[in-house]
């Protein structure tokens, strides 16, 4: 029995929408019996096209250019396989296509467009904010690869049902991780960042809106005092002149990486001296 291909490339002619005797040209990426369509912006003759040789066989200069396109989308097709091995990603439809299409956007995917965020807004925000956004960042990468088998997701199709699935996940559904489980009010400071990283999206025209803001969900109110959502570190010196508040941010963000506490949290920071007791 012929074992079955799990990967193929096929160009072909979609003949129906044949306009003054030149059809547009396809071509197919199949992986694993899943398909994925690319318009090549092409039309020849059907009269000059092989289906076997899977080029134009005509001598005009529309064939000969056709054919190079050809040649270039193979080689831009064999680079995408290439680029998901040496991520040691699935080859599957879905990671294809997510690496196919990011060649025209840098920023097009959820881990790219987070690092894209880092570098413009990074050094205006404290560590343990950064610290904060690389946590909703693991929630999401964990999300799409239990729900949709893929290691990072285009940021150009995600829509209200992604979201609101998303933030079920914060809260326990489809969980098959380790990740900790959020409270609704933990959930939505997770969906807040989110919602400012897919804004930066928009406004750099990367997608058509943004599909956090229609997110419909309020914070609970809980008969603990809104302080207790705040987690506040010290810096105690003999002498005020000897307190350096980025070395108390840098042991707070070391102390949160190390154990994982005050997730969620307002954190703020305070230096005392012995002249403040």
């Amino acid at each position: 029995m012929e074992r079955k291909k799990t990967f193929n490339v096929l160009f072909w002619l979609r003949k129906s929408r044949t306009n003054e005797s030149l059809s547009p040209l396809f071509c197919r990426v199949t992986i694993m019996g899943q398909r994925y369509e690319i318009p090549t912006n092409c039309h020849i003759s059907p009269a000059s096209w092989s289906a076997v040789a899977q080029k134009s066989l005509g001598k005009t200069a529309v064939d000969k250019e056709t054919n190079r396109y050809i040649e270039d989308l193979k080689l831009q097709i064999e680079e995408t396989c290439n680029k998901l091995r040496q991520k040691n990603y699935p080859l599957n439809i879905e990671n294809f296509k997510l690496m196919f299409q990011s060649e025209d956007n840098e920023y097009s995917t959820i881990k790219t467009l987070f690092e894209y965020h880092m570098i413009m807004e990074g050094k205006k925000l404290s560590q343990s904010t950064c610290y904060q956004y690389g946590v909703t960042l693991k929630y999401l990468l964990s999300y799409v690869r239990i729900k949709h088998k893929v290691a990072d997701y285009d940021i150009s199709i995600i829509d209200a049902a992604f979201v609101n699935e998303f933030f079920a996940y914060l809260q326990g559904y489809l969980r098959q991780d380790n990740m900790k489980r959020c409270d609704i009010n933990g959930a939505l400071k997770h969906m807040e960042r989110f919602k400012k990283v897919m804004e930066m999206a928009f406004n750099n025209e990367w997608i058509n809106r943004n599909p956090v803001k229609a997110l419909k969900a309020h914070k609970e109110k809980t008969d603990i005092n809104e302080l207790d959502e705040e987690a506040t570190f010290f810096e105690v010196k003999r002498k005020s002149d000897n307190i350096d508040m980025k070395v108390l941010e840098n042991k707070a963000a070391a102390f949160l990486r190390a154990t994982g506490e005050f997730k969620g949290y307002k954190i703020s920071y305070k230096g005392l001296s012995m002249d403040d007791m």
